[in-house]
């Protein structure tokens, strides 16, 4: 493991870093009033080659190449492998996204801070998990990274929207307290823990056992992901030492107690309550959280135990019965009609 990734230092210098590339191309579009094709693109839903001719990616020079990643050095035969691992658990996985990825996020005080300058995720939940849940599934689909897929299309345009997200921030005071840059490269890596790392590990507390290599190729799956949606490839190494030190490391140094994290985890846990299509799982969704996320982020975000751990233990164990496939199906088809708006 690269000791010099996993300090402080190294992280804090992190946190004065952004994406270069998506920002030079954000601002030169708000620059020279080409934010309608910067929205275009944000909302494109044809496939990665089509995606890759928009004349917005030609505005900046070199922007293009270090967007689209050279695809012929990724290992197809890992990416093939952690998507299957992938869909042979889309059903739990997709459950975690709501029940422990989201919230673990919201865990990290000043990440959840940047959520809470968009209304939006607080007052509608159901939009956040949704679109979390269509780009997990774009992301995730067999050769997804090819020409004739669209996970690279649907990573680029949640780097764009983080750059959008960084010029707006910049341009409002809403930001000056804190001498560093709004979803800087430390953020991004913790959140592509929160679908890989975090996932496996609820995975585990589900009761489902699997290789250490199928483990290894879910991760390298969730690193080629993480160097399209613009993390720098020295936070992306897909071993799992060194995925469970940096995030021991990222969450000892942002996990806290934040009125805006609470925020938005008790808007999620509403939503999930009242909307997850099994009854007996909405009675004990919160239940559910605290048993996946455990005590400490429990009580950082203030989810409380709300019933026996036995119970939730024995819920999670069983998802896929819970979950009908005809249900699964209704929902991911909705999923891959979705587009980023």
């Amino acid at each position: 493991m690269p000791s010099t990734v996993c300090n402080d230092q190294f992280l804090d210098a992190c946190r004065q870093l952004g994406d270069d590339d998506a920002d030079n191309l954000v601002e030169f579009c708000f620059a020279n009033e080409k934010q309608n094709d910067l929205y275009s693109a944000i909302g494109f839903s044809g496939n990665n080659q089509e995606f890759k001719q928009k004349e917005i990616f030609d505005f900046v020079p070199l922007v293009k190449n270090n967007l689209f990643l050279a695809i012929d050095t990724l290992d197809n035969l890992k990416l093939s492998k952690g998507t299957f691992f992938f869909q042979q658990y889309e059903r739990e996985i997709l459950f975690l996204l709501g029940s422990l990825s989201l919230p673990y996020c919201y865990a990290a005080a000043k990440g959840a801070k940047v959520l809470c300058f968009s209304d939006r995720i607080i007052s509608n939940p159901e939009k956040r998990l949704s679109e979390t849940a269509s780009f997990v599934m774009k992301v995730m689909e067999p050769d997804a990274f090819l020409s004739t897929g669209n996970g690279i299309v649907a990573s680029i345009q949640v780097r764009l929207i983080h750059a959008m997200v960084r010029y707006h921030i910049r341009k409002s005071t809403k930001w000056v307290e804190f001498n560093e840059i709004p979803i800087n490269q430390e953020d991004m890596a913790g959140t592509n823990l929160s679908f890989s790392l975090i996932v496996l590990r609820g995975l585990r507390k589900m009761g489902i056992r699997f290789t250490d290599a199928e483990a290894e190729a879910y991760l390298y799956l969730w690193s080629v992901v993480g160097r399209f949606t613009g993390v720098k490839p020295e936070l992306l190494i897909p071993n799992r030492k060194f995925v469970f030190d940096l995030e021991k490391k990222i969450s000892e140094r942002h996990f806290g107690v934040s009125a805006e994290g609470q925020l938005l985890t008790q808007s999620l846990v509403t939503y999930l309550t009242n909307s997850i299509p099994v009854k007996i799982v909405q009675s004990q969704q919160e239940n559910i959280m605290f048993y996946l996320l455990g005590d400490k982020v429990s009580q950082i975000l203030g989810i409380k135990k709300t019933g026996n751990a036995i119970i939730s233990e024995l819920l999670v164990s069983n998802v896929r019965q819970l979950i009908s496939e005809t249900e699964l199906k209704r929902m991911k088809q909705q999923l891959k009609q979705m587009s980023f708006s």
